[in-house]
């Protein structure tokens, strides 16, 4: 049998996963938990690799001086809204992603903070940690205040996710989900975590707050948001 380079193994894996998805129509449970275990090994190789990199910044003795961010730039589907890989819905299977922070200097540590927050967030936080200034232009709000305390009381429990044809407003309650073509999907996620129970017709006051806070965070037609949204033109 032919020994595979840890890279040749990664891509050999990749080419299965990719194989199955060409005719998700078609797949069984058992195959939607074969992708699910291809994609755990994914995540097992990752891990490994960053064990590897932690144990170099020990034995360099520079763990205790560096600030460790880590976080994904999506989820992953898996069918549970009908499309297994894609990125550009804004349910939360997609949308909810890592973000491990570390600062040596934080005494405490192995805090899990549940305030909602944005990869916007990201850039000033990182700045902000090595106290370099933030600039105005800067979108997002620094997470110092939840990394030390686990409380931020000036931060608006909302967040923002744009798709390639549709936009979402999160609250820790309730998720509104927008197309281009207007239509709307409303769902109270305490009760509906899975996002399958949509009860815009239910209440439509909710809705229409959340459509307007919506609109006055994220103002661009979808015609200019696909285009800057758009994977392939990141």
């Amino acid at each position: 049998e032919r020994l595979y380079t840890h890279w040749e193994r990664r891509r050999r894996a990749r080419d299965i996963y990719l194989e199955r998805l060409r005719a998700p129509d078609e797949m069984s449970a058992e195959d939607v938990e074969h992708l699910k275990a291809l994609y755990d090994a994914q995540l097992y190789y990752l891990d490994q690799g960053v064990g590897r990199l932690f144990e170099v910044l020990d034995n360099l003795d520079l763990m205790e001086r560096t600030i460790i961010v880590i976080l994904s730039d999506h989820g992953e589907a898996f069918g549970e809204h009908g499309e297994y890989e894609t990125h550009w819905q804004c349910y939360d299977e997609v949308t909810r992603m890592v973000l491990i922070v570390r600062d040596p200097r934080q005494e405490r540590r192995g805090r899990t903070v549940r305030q909602l927050v944005q990869m916007i967030d990201i850039m000033p936080t990182i700045l902000e940690l090595l106290d370099l200034p933030v600039p105005s232009s800067a979108q997002g709000r620094s997470l110092l205040p939840l990394l030390w305390t686990g409380r931020d009381s000036e931060r608006e429990q909302v967040a923002i996710s744009v798709g390639q044809t549709m936009r979402a407003i999160r609250t820790p309650m309730w998720k509104l989900i927008v197309t281009a073509e207007g239509e709307g999907e409303l769902y109270q996620l305490g009760a509906d975590p899975k996002e399958q129970r949509n009860l815009i017709a239910h209440h439509p006051d909710i809705a229409a707050r959340l459509q307007h806070r919506l609109n006055e965070l994220h103002p661009i037609a979808f015609a200019e948001a696909t285009a800057v949204t758009h994977p392939e033109e990141w």
